[in-house]
C-alpha cells in the first residue's frame, strides 16, 4: 500500500508523490512548483476557497437554524405528549365512571321492574 521503505518512526518522513499528482504542479515546502507554475491557477484555487468558505458558513447557518426548529419542535412535542397522556387518564376515567352508571341504571330498571310485579300482585 506504500512505496516507502520502513525507517525508525521517528526518522524524516519525504514521501514521492509524485506518482499521485499525474503531473499538476502542485506546492511543496511553502514555494511554487517548477513544472509550469501558473498565478492564474492560484487565484482561481483562492476564489474557489473563498466560494467555498461561504458555502461552509452559509450551510452551517442553516444547520443552526435546523437545530433551532428541532429543539422547538422537540418541545412541543413533550407538551403534546403530556396532554396526551392526561386526556388518556381522563378518558379511563370517564370510562370507569360510564361503567359505574350504566351499572346504576341496570340496578335502578331492576327496582322498577319489581316494584311494578309488587303492584300488579297487589292490585
Amino acid at each position: 500500500m506504500c512505496n516507502l521503505p520502513e525507517r525508525a518512526s521517528d526518522a524524516a518522513l519525504n514521501p514521492d508523490l509524485r506518482p499521485l499528482t499525474h503531473g499538476t504542479p502542485v506546492w511543496q515546502s511553502g514555494e511554487a512548483s517548477a513544472i509550469g507554475w501558473e498565478p492564474d491557477a492560484v487565484v482561481e484555487a483562492e476564489v474557489r476557497t473563498t466560494e467555498a468558505q461561504s458555502l461552509v458558513e452559509h450551510l452551517g447557518v442553516e444547520r443552526d437554524e435546523a437545530n433551532d426548529r428541532r429543539a422547538s419542535v422537540e418541545a412541543d412535542l413533550e407538551v403534546a405528549r403530556a396532554e396526551s397522556a392526561s386526556l388518556e387518564r381522563q378518558l379511563a376515567d370517564l370510562h370507569e365512571r360510564l361503567g359505574n352508571s350504566e351499572g346504576q341504571l341496570r340496578g335502578a330498571r331492576a327496582q322498577v321492574r319489581q316494584m311494578e310485579t309488587e303492584l300488579l300482585d297487589l292490585a
